[in-house]
């Protein structure tokens, strides 16, 4: 009978304890670091992009930003360890691509990614 009403107890602390998490999210603060690189995509283009890290001879695909919308991935500890990454974005189903310059990533850092307007104008930097 005991372990019946530890159930509801232990459900709510999770989800105050979720909350939380997501509060602290939502003011900005980046996460602990855990190995990770949080990348956050702004796409000013007139058109869905699929966005691409690229790295070390491999491309990940991280996903599609809509027009207008920010959007965070995260890359894990090897996707960008051994070398610079680039990242790039384009319309879905095109091959062609908009680049920015490639940047060494260690653990911790929170690369702001944004899709211009015009595209030559993309450009990917760390945060400091």
């Amino acid at each position: 009978m005991a372990l019946r009403r530890g159930i509801p107890i232990a459900a709510l602390l999770l989800a105050v304890a979720g909350g939380g998490c997501l509060h602290r999210r939502a003011a900005g603060v980046p996460p602990a670091d855990d190995g990770t690189v949080h990348v956050v995509v702004t796409n000013n283009y007139e058109v869905p992009m699929v966005v691409y890290a690229s790295g070390t001879g491999t491309t990940l695909r991280l996903g599609i930003v809509a027009p207008g919308i920010e959007r965070e991935f995260v890359l894990r500890r090897h996707s960008y360890e051994n070398g610079p990454v680039t990242f790039s974005a384009g319309p879905s189903g095109d091959p062609r691509r908009v680049s920015a310059w490639p940047l060494q990533l260690v653990s911790g850092d929170v690369v702001d990614f944004v899709i211009a307007t015009l595209l030559n104008g993309t450009t990917a930097t760390i945060r400091p």
